[in-house]
């Protein structure tokens, strides 16, 4: 069976020069060309010399050419209408242009041979000698240029539990359904207890408020069974059963002899739970859900319930009227009379403030005097995804070899900066303000919420509380930026953060392999930041316009979004 030919290459012969092909004749130009698909050799003979046209633009007399290919002659045919006529600047015709292809399938391996033939005159005259070098596939060598890969490391599995392990608001919302309506019990917590159901709704002195003491206190049970990360499973990263981080923590602190003598009974217990189940949660999803207005939305639909006019109300509330016949009317009940045991915002803007740095504007936000605050947080935070950016295009070059090195010094320095926030509130209330947010998310998500609020229907929201904040967003004119975005940030923030919270960076055993796994594993997650980050505080982080602009690192983002909801509400004045 006869190779296929898949490339033809010019023989510099005698009669070739330069590798451009020289006619025999000078009242002939050859021209030679692979056709589109390299299955064909397009060949163009141009006579300088066409003669007279007839009326219909046609050559009167056009010429007859034969070719012999390694000694065989063909006579290819040629449509009168398909010669090409090109004419000069005096509106003469210049030359003609006879066009032919030859088959690779014709050629010979290696050497081919081709001359072309006008046949006006006897014996042929001779118009070109062309020849070819033909190739196969097999004969040539591909090269592939391919993105250098990583080695693995052990922290991966890390990495793989963070990014998995995320709650779903769908399970969630479906879990708290049903035990508020239909006594569903399917959901364990780690030590394989169900849910008292019964003992639930009597847990708080409030009167007429046991459907929200059944979301109160199984959102609490479903966080409990599902943000706990099992380390046992993690055993090519763990040798203990402790994260490699808390297991240098540990060891400190079990040197201390009183701290000894204190772990009796429950406590020992209850540490090595601690160590050995972290929660998967961080503040910073707290954070971008209050800059969302989440907290805010059901704040103002609960000065309606009340019958209270807030500062900022609108006529578009005066006819939220929530009958008592189905449950949300109970469920906002029981949220109003239980204030007094939620967070309020001076408690969650100092901790903001102790773990990141960051702060919120806006009336209701109370002016801090903070003792210990993370100052130098935001900057550090910005600048790794920055330096993610550059590695990211450099990883996608194939012609070279990205370095993480940069990546590694500041997965430390934001690794040791989330540390000196792990201490006081920190455990504790990252856990009360996910469970009271979660609760808000699922009242704002109810049907009947809808029917009174209203909301974009054809907008695909990816959880259902979302058009509820959105709508008291344009209610309230907060700006035009949509919850979504701020939920990407809350939610692969907190991946990221989780990520190098309880990653062993400050192991000086660690290169820049573990670096490079940790930003390809959270690739999609920096990315999508970057973007959400844009999108809310007109902030670019990727490195091009960020180099330009080092103040930026640093710069509140609450403060960004006010100036963009001014700028907002000056073109609206304007138009």
């Amino acid at each position: 069976m006869k190779d296929k030919i898949t490339r033809l290459s010019f023989k510099n012969t005698a009669r070739l020069a330069k590798g451009k092909l020289k006619p025999v004749s000078t009242k002939f130009r050859i021209e030679t060309n692979p056709d589109e698909d390299n299955e064909e050799l397009d060949i163009s003979i141009h006579d300088l010399e066409p003669g007279a046209l007839n009326n219909d633009g046609t050559l009167h007399a056009p010429k007859k050419f034969i070719y012999k290919l390694n000694g065989k002659i063909k006579s290819p045919s040629f449509d009168p209408g398909n010669i090409i006529i090109k004419q000069n600047q005096a509106g003469s015709q210049a030359e003609a242009i006879y066009q032919f292809s030859v088959s690779y399938n014709d050629f010979l391996t290696k050497d081919n041979i081709i001359i072309l033939y006008h046949t006006a005159e006897v014996p042929a005259n001779e118009i070109s000698y062309l020849e070819f070098f033909a190739e196969t596939e097999d004969s040539f060598t591909k090269v592939r240029l391919e993105r250098a890969g990583t080695e693995p490391t052990d922290d991966s599995s890390l990495w793989d539990v963070i990014t998995k392990q995320q709650l779903k608001f769908s399970e969630y919302s479906n879990f708290i359904s049903n035990i508020i309506c239909d006594d569903d019990n399917s959901v364990f917590d780690h030590n394989k207890k169900n849910f008292n159901r019964k003992s639930a709704k009597k847990r708080s002195p409030f009167i007429k408020s046991e459907e929200y003491n059944l979301i109160k206190f199984a959102t609490d049970f479903y966080m409990m069974a599902k943000l706990g990360m099992d380390t046992a499973s993690l055993t090519s990263y763990t040798s203990s059963g402790k994260l490699p981080y808390y297991e240098l923590i540990s060891d400190r602190i079990e040197d201390d002899i009183t701290f000894q003598q204190a772990l009796l009974g429950d406590c020992v217990k209850r540490e090595d739970d601690r160590l050995q189940r972290p929660v998967l949660i961080e503040l910073i999803w707290n954070y971008w859900m209050e800059q969302g207005m989440l907290v805010q939305t059901l704040n103002v639909i609960n000065l309606r319930f009340q019958n209270i006019k807030g500062n900022n109300y609108s006529d578009r509330l005066q006819r939220f009227d929530v009958d008592p016949l189905r449950p949300l009317s109970h469920i906002l009940w029981g949220y109003i009379q239980d204030e007094q045991h939620r967070l309020s915002i001076p408690r969650r803007l100092n901790e903001y403030d102790h773990e990141y740095g960051l702060t919120l504007t806006g009336r209701a936000v109370p002016r801090i005097t903070p003792v210990d605050s993370r100052v130098k947080f935001l900057e550090a935070f910005h600048n790794l995804l920055t330096l993610c950016t550059i590695y990211f295009k450099e990883s996608d070059d194939t012609t070279r070899i990205a370095d993480a090195f940069p990546i590694l010094n500041s997965l430390k320095e934001v690794h040791l900066l989330l540390a000196e926030g792990n201490h006081n509130a920190y455990g504790n209330l990252t856990w009360t303000a996910r469970q009271e947010m979660l609760m808000q998310q699922y009242i704002l998500s109810r049907t009947e919420m809808r029917e009174f609020l209203g909301g974009r229907v054809m907008v695909p929201y990816p959880e259902t509380w979302m058009d509820r904040v959105d709508t008291m967003r344009n209610i309230q004119g907060w700006g035009g930026t949509g919850i979504v975005y701020y939920h990407e940030l809350a939610s692969h923030g907190e991946m990221i953060l989780l990520s190098i919270r309880y990653g062993n960076w400050s192991d000086i055993s660690l290169s820049s392999k573990n670096a490079a796994n940790w930003a390809q594993a959270f690739r999609n997650s920096v990315q999508r930041y970057i973007h959400a980050y844009r999108s809310v505080t007109g902030i670019d982080m990727s490195v091009d316009q960020i180099m330009q602009l080092p103040a930026n690192f640093a710069m509140q983002p609450a403060y960004l979004i006010q100036q963009r909801l001014l700028d907002e509400r000056s073109r609206t004045r304007r138009a």
